[in-house]
Parts: C-alpha cells; structure tokens; sequence
C-alpha cells in the first residue's frame, strides 16, 4: 500500500510542476517502476521515473518545458503531495512537524538524461525491475553465522554491514512483492486510454526531426541536408519491397490504408 501511495504521489507532483511551470493545466507521460530497498537492503520505498519532456494539453497539443526544471518547487511539492496522502494512516501532529522539520522539502533527484530509443528505454527500465535487492557481488563474507556485504552512499564511500543469517534473509524476503502487485506503472499520457495520442503524436515528431527540421513562414518544409521544398505524399512505418516492379503498386496500398 504505501509503495502504490508514494508512486501515486510521484504522478501528481510531476504533473503539478509541469503545469505551473507553463501556467496551464499539462498531463505528462510517466512510466513508473516501484523499488521497496534502499542500498543496505533496507525497507525504503522508492519510485524511478522516465518522463515526457513536457505534457499534453486539453485540446490535445504537445508543450515542451524546455531542459530547466525548478529544484525547490520539485522539493515542496513532492513533500506535500506525500504527505498529504498519507494523512489518511499517520496522525496529523506527525505529519505537521515533518513539514516543519524539512522546510524546503524532501530531496528527489531529477537526473538530466534523455532518452531517445525504444530498446534504452527497455533496457532503463528493464535494469531496475530485474535488480535484486542486493547483488551477489556485493556479499563478501559469509562464515555460517553472519552475512557482510558492502554499498556504497550517494557520496560513493563504501559502507560495510555485517548481519546475521536470518536476519538477512528476513531482509531479502521483505522486498518480493506481494502476488500481482505491479511493480511498473503507468500515468498520464502513458496510461492505457492515453496511448493512442501519444504514439500520433510519436510519430508525427518522427518526420519532423529526420525529414523536416526546417519551416519558412509561407509553411513550406525543407530537407535538412540539400534545403530543398518537401512535399509530403505519405507516410508508413515498414519500408518499400526490394523489388522495384513491385513498389508502383505498394503505394497505392499504403495510400488506402
């Protein structure tokens, strides 16, 4: 349950600050993937993103929020959408006083990567449903009775911890999740009645950046590499037959279809 709150919350502190920073009500795509363990195989729930560099608006169009995103607003709005949902199960006096104990908010790190691949964005998420909570090259000793394994912090120092047997195990087993539980989650535009727009507007953003990347004022479309006008006839996403005799007639199907 607080797994699912904290990856609910990180959609709408997204989606907030995406909207304030274009003063306009945007929906983001976001594909979540839910972690419960921190590096000491401890329980500390926490959420990967990947993001659409902006959302969509209510008529449908796509608006970029451009590379910058303010770091104290992330901060306090995702501070306040967390705590906000978990009013319902802590009592109030605590959540009052974590509000403030961190007045600028809890940290969350926007890591400024771009990705720009179906199969990297596979891979991005792949790495992190498939991680275990602790890899078997990080155990460095192992006598019977204790486990030791190392981590390292977010500063890259390596920590050692040293942990009984069944200690350890009960560690390990506290992070499989629960049957059916979806440890991947998708919101916003990338949810499931959102898709279809999305990959339009994919597509679409496909011929512009390799075939059109430059507009006049009369709106006419150049080639990026001898500037000639284009005139668009049609596009599909399987290329044409090897066979020549064959590509007349591929054509006239792709154009009725």
């Amino acid at each position: 349950m607080l797994q699912k709150i904290i990856s609910d919350a990180t959609c709408r502190t997204i989606k907030n600050v995406f909207s304030d920073i274009k003063r306009m009500n945007l929906t983001p795509g976001v594909i979540g993937v839910i972690h419960p363990f921190g590096k000491d195989i401890e329980f500390k729930p926490h959420v990967h993103c990947i993001v659409t560099e902006g959302g969509f608006s209510k008529d449908g169009k796509f608006i970029s929020i451009g590379q910058y995103i303010p770091y104290n607003k992330f901060h306090k709005t995702w501070q306040y959408e967390v705590l906000t949902a978990l009013k319902k199960y802590i009592p109030t006096e605590i959540i009052d006083s974590l509000f403030k104990k961190y007045p600028n908010g809890f940290c969350a790190y926007v890591k400024p990567e771009r990705i720009y691949s179906s199969k990297r964005l596979i891979e991005y998420i792949g790495r992190y449903v498939r991680h275990p909570a602790i890899a078997n090259s990080r155990i460095i000793d192992y006598n019977g009775l204790g486990v030791t394994f190392y981590y390292e912090d977010h500063s890259g120092n390596k920590n050692f911890k040293t942990m009984s047997v069944f200690d350890f195990i009960l560690a390990i087993i506290q992070h499989i999740p629960d049957k059916h539980f979806r440890l991947i989650r998708y919101y916003g535009a990338y949810a499931r009645k959102k898709k279809k727009a999305v990959r339009i507007f994919i597509q679409q953003s496909i011929i512009i950046d390799k075939t059109m990347p430059q507009i006049n004022g009369k709106g006419e479309y150049h080639c990026s590499k001898c500037k000639e006008k284009i005139e668009i006839v049609f596009y599909c996403r399987k290329p044409p037959p090897k066979d020549r005799s064959k590509i007349t007639s591929w054509i006239e199907m792709q154009r009725l279809s």
